[in-house]
């Protein structure tokens, strides 16, 4: 089953991280700013706009890209 990941990360974090592990504004700040930077390469990689990207659209081969990315392509 696949669904949109937007209402997910919505989810995780206003509802997760804030209510129930109540995390610093930093901590939201860089989980943001990762999420941020993973949605723009996993747009580009998949050809689909960022707000329509779904949960089949990440996997293990993805991720590991992602993290390879700002080593090799962004310095």
């Amino acid at each position: 089953m696949t669904a949109l990941l937007a209402p997910i990360l919505q989810e995780f974090f206003t509802a997760h991280l804030v209510t129930q592990r109540a995390v610093s504004a930093a901590t939201i700040r860089a989980y943001r700013d990762t999420w941020k930077l993973f949605l723009a390469f996993l747009s580009e990689r998949e050809n689909v706009p960022a707000h329509k990207l779904e949960t089949n659209h990440v996997d293990a081969t993805e991720v590991i890209a992602f993290l390879d990315y700002p080593e090799d392509d962004r310095g």
